[in-house]
């Protein structure tokens, strides 16, 4: 039986978003390292809060990423591409835009005319610097049999069991990925049962004077 994406939603009772496979592909995690480096060396801007992709229709789906620029004030060009291959040699679609504070260095981009029910790799590129490799695929068109979800709830990254994302990334077989729950937790350190010492960081005081900082973290996951 077919359903409709808004169905899909209406049904779920308040589920946020209908997310298709917003895994990173390849070693994001380096990168993720290399790219704190290189910050810190006050080199380029990077892409240290990952990348997303979700709201997919048969012909297109949404990018998202967040640059960490050097300058507050400064307006980043950033380019991006969907491809067939993680080598990025026959790329199907691409575009550029811009992103500044207005937008907290954000971009969210409408890659169309891409085909149904099809796997795609995409990423952004800023100079000389690209992002983790990002895996999407469009939703099908048409009647179709069956649809294979990863579904994923509560994730509190102080708390850890992460690596059930990375099962998730490993699997080609699902249609898309939905996030039925939190993964923000308003606490402080050691209020919320016992965490994890490489969670260093308290969440409840990020929150108000850092978020961007906050997310990073539970974005490269």
């Amino acid at each position: 039986m077919w359903i409709t994406r808004r169905d899909l939603l209406c049904q779920a009772g308040g589920l946020a978003a209908w997310l298709s496979l917003p895994i990173g592909c390849g070693d994001a995690a380096a990168d993720s390292v290399g790219q704190s480096s290189a910050l810190a060396a006050g080199e380029t801007p990077m892409f240290l809060h990952g990348v997303a992709s979700g709201d997919p229709l048969p012909d297109a789906v949404i990018l998202w990423t967040r640059v960490t620029p050097i300058d507050l004030s400064s307006t980043i060009a950033l380019h991006w591409e969907v491809a067939t291959d993680l080598d990025f040699r026959e790329v199907v679609a691409s575009g550029s835009l811009l992103t500044d504070s207005r937008r907290d260095f954000t971009a969210k981009v409408d890659a169309d005319g891409l085909a149904a029910g099809t796997l795609y790799y995409y990423r952004f590129v800023v100079g000389d610097v690209s992002s983790p490799i990002g895996r999407t695929r469009t939703a099908p068109s048409g009647n179709v049999e069956q649809l294979r979800f990863g579904v994923t709830s509560c994730s509190s990254y102080a708390h850890g069991y992460f690596h059930a994302y990375r099962s998730l990334s490993e699997r080609l077989d699902l249609d898309a990925v939905i996030h039925l729950g939190d993964y923000i937790y308003e606490y402080g350190t050691g209020e919320y049962g016992k965490t994890s010492p490489l969670a260093r960081n308290d969440p409840g005081v990020l929150a108000k004077n850092d978020p961007p900082l906050l997310l990073g973290p539970h974005l490269l996951s």
